[in-house]
């Protein structure tokens, strides 16, 4: 089988070509297809790499497909494993440069054991997710307070937390770049929201929307105040937020959690999120 690696001009390119192998594992595919959606139609030309493996003339069989938006991992979608040589080979001759790589296990691990045969970078040790779906809230007591969208004047602490949480969380520092202009655009697309208590915010939640249909999508960052941890706030944000975008017309709500934390999935598992698989984050290092 003869295997071709091809890169897109532009996210809508990548979408036009990609899409339905995507949507076909749509929720498995969530972190490239919220990075495709994203950028489609809003992102300058060549501010990211967009990526298909195909084993036939025309692109009719894919096999695989990422997307690579720097300084954040190269995203894997659901896919083939023996199209990972052609992709390492395709992305180190592009002239490419990753700081990780995330996606399925087993597939990220083999990504990562490619990429360091054709480069010589060093893989580091692998954060695990678990993917958690919801598609009906579960009723969880409320402490004090309300969800309301995130509003222009919030910019600068959302900013800080989005580092904060990049920190607690463990994940690439390269992920806080820009975090000013990341809180500052999804204000203004509406992908923030805060849960207050009284005029305090005390937690909040991002929202990515990741189905082609726009009937479905991702939560996170979730953060709570750290001196107000313990009281209920993260799981109500969770909780309205959920139904709220349940109410808006998504299908299902999926969320990501760090499976060195088992609290967190706990807590999502009361407010009706089910565990449905798992991704896997793993850092590059420096070439030996």
């Amino acid at each position: 089988m003869t295997l071709h690696c091809r890169r897109l001009d532009d996210a809508a390119a990548f979408l036009e070509v990609a899409g339905a192998f995507l949507s076909s594992h749509e929720a498995e595919n969530t972190i490239a297809l919220g990075a495709a959606l994203g950028c489609r139609d809003r992102t300058p030309d060549g501010a990211g790499f967009w990526i298909v493996v195909d084993a036939g003339p025309g692109g009719d069989a894919i096999l695989l497909a990422a997307t690579h938006l720097p300084p954040r991992p190269l995203a894997l979608a659901h896919g083939d494993n023996r199209a990972v040589p052609a992709l390492a080979a395709g992305l180190r001759d592009g002239g490419v440069t990753l700081s990780g790589v995330v996606g399925q296990p087993p597939l990220a691990q083999d990504f990562a054991r490619a990429w360091s045969a054709a480069t010589g970078v060093s893989a580091m040790p692998a954060m695990t997710m678990t993917m958690h779906h919801l598609t009906a809230v579960a009723p969880v007591p409320a402490p004090p307070g309300r969800l309301r969208p995130a509003e222009p004047a919030d910019a600068g602490w959302i900013a800080d937390w989005i580092v904060q949480f990049i920190a607690e969380t463990g994940l690439p520092a390269s992920e806080a770049q820009g975090a000013r202009s990341q809180a500052e655009s999804g204000i203004e697309r509406g992908r923030f929201f805060v849960w207050e208590d009284g005029r305090s915010p005390v937690a909040m939640a991002g929202i990515t929307t990741t189905a082609a249909a726009g009937d479905g999508g991702r939560l996170g960052p979730v953060r709570t105040a750290p001196a107000l941890r313990g009281h209920g706030h993260a799981t109500a944000c969770v909780a309205a937020l959920s139904r709220r975008q349940l109410s808006e017309g998504w299908r299902y709500c999926l969320i990501l959690t760090d499976d060195r934390n088992p609290v967190t999935g706990r807590i999502y598992g009361r407010v009706g999120y089910r565990a449905i698989g798992k991704q896997q984050m793993i850092p590059f290092g420096k070439a030996a």
